[in-house]
C-alpha cells in the first residue's frame, strides 16, 4: 500500500487518478454493503411487520375471547363485549371503525349487526387463533379460522389497529355457503 501511495505521489497526474480510483472503489464497496444490508433490513422489517401484526391480533383475541373459551358452555358467561373494545385504552380500532361502533354502543342504530363482530358468531366455541398474516406497506390482513374471518388492519405508529373485518359464511358441515362474503364497515354503513 505504501509503494502504491509513493508511486501515486511521484506522478501528480497519475496520483490524482489513483486517489480517484480508490475513492470510487471505496464508494462501490460501501454501496454494495449498504445494498445487501438494506435488503436484509427490508426482509427483517417485513418479517417483523408480520410478526408484530400477528402478535397484535392474537393478543387481542386472547384478551377478548380466548381467556373465556374454556367456559363457553357455562350459562351466563359474561366475557368481553363490544363496549369493552370501544373503551379500550390504547385503542385497538381505526378511528372510522371506532366511530361507527361507538354510535352502535351508545344507542344509535346503523346497519344490521346481530352478532359479535370480532368473533363472527353469537355462540363462539374454541380458541381463536391467527393462522395466516400478510403485510403490504402499512396494511395487514390476518386470518382467524375459528371465526371464518379476515381482520384488516392499518399501521398506527409502532402498532396496529383493526380497520375492518371480512366474513365468510359456512354450513355446519364446513362447506362454504353460496352467499357473498361481507365486511363490517359495509354492514355498519348500509
Amino acid at each position: 500500500m505504501k509503494l502504491k501511495d509513493a508511486a501515486c505521489r511521484a506522478e501528480n497526474r497519475r496520483g490524482a487518478r489513483c486517489w480517484t480510483l480508490r475513492i470510487a472503489a471505496s464508494a462501490a464497496l460501501l454501496i454494495l454493503i449498504c445494498c445487501f444490508g438494506v435488503r436484509r433490513a427490508a426482509a427483517q422489517i417485513a418479517t417483523d411487520d408480520k410478526e408484530s401484526c400477528q402478535f397484535f391480533v392474537q393478543n387481542f383475541y386472547d384478551w377478548y375471547w380466548n381467556s373465556y373459551a374454556d367456559q363457553a358452555d357455562m350459562p351466563g358467561l359474561a366475557g368481553r363485549s363490544l363496549a369493552d373494545v370501544v373503551k379500550r385504552k390504547p385503542p385497538v380500532l381505526d378511528p372510522e371503525l371506532l366511530k361507527l361502533l361507538k354510535y352502535r354502543v351508545h344507542g344509535g342504530r346503523t346497519g344490521s349487526l346481530d352478532f359479535d363482530p370480532f368473533l363472527n358468531s353469537n355462540s363462539p366455541h374454541g380458541k381463536y387463533t391467527v393462522s395466516k398474516v400478510s403485510v403490504s406497506g402499512d396494511t395487514c390482513r390476518a386470518t382467524i379460522d375459528a371465526g371464518h374471518e379476515v381482520a384488516a388492519l392499518k399501521r398506527a405508529g409502532l402498532s396496529w389497529v383493526f380497520a375492518d373485518f371480512h366474513y365468510s359464511y359456512y354450513y355446519d358441515d364446513g362447506s362454504k355457503q353460496d352467499i357473498p362474503d361481507a365486511d363490517l364497515i359495509l354492514m355498519l354503513t348500509s
